[in-house]
């Protein structure tokens, strides 16, 4: 079966820098040539250039950095993060005398801590609790 390649993908292609073929002038072996992608011959590639859509297209060099300029003299804020606060939550009444507790480091899990909700008035040395 017969390989399908765009006419989109070739111009793509182009832009991104490969050449027709590696015989091609400007041909760099780092980016590559439509040659080598599709593994065809430089007689396919002739004759696939001839497609009217196709015709006079160019390779589109693409700019290689020669230096990469790092700032070192601005100086970085810092952020600061706050910790989450511990959340408790009272359960629904049909749940009473449970109260689900998380902290910030097991915010994924609930512990469940029996509370007797009723208020019982108990006095010692006249002061009510």
């Amino acid at each position: 079966m017969a390989q399908e390649i765009s006419i989109k993908g070739l111009l793509q292609d182009l832009k991104k820098g490969l050449t027709r073929t590696k015989a091609s002038g400007g041909y760099d072996s780092e980016v590559g040539s439509i040659e080598e992608k599709y593994e065809l011959s430089a007689a396919d590639v002739k004759r696939m250039f001839k497609h009217p859509l196709l015709a006079n297209r160019k390779t589109i060099p693409v700019a290689k950095e020669a230096f990469i300029l790092i700032d070192d003299v601005t100086p970085v804020p810092v952020q600061e993060t706050t910790p989450t606060p511990a959340v408790a939550e009272v359960s629904s009444p049909s749940e009473e005398g449970v109260i689900r507790a998380e902290t910030p480091s097991h915010a994924d899990s609930a512990a469940e801590v029996p509370v007797n909700l009723t208020s019982t008035s108990t006095t010692t040395s006249g002061v009510d609790f």
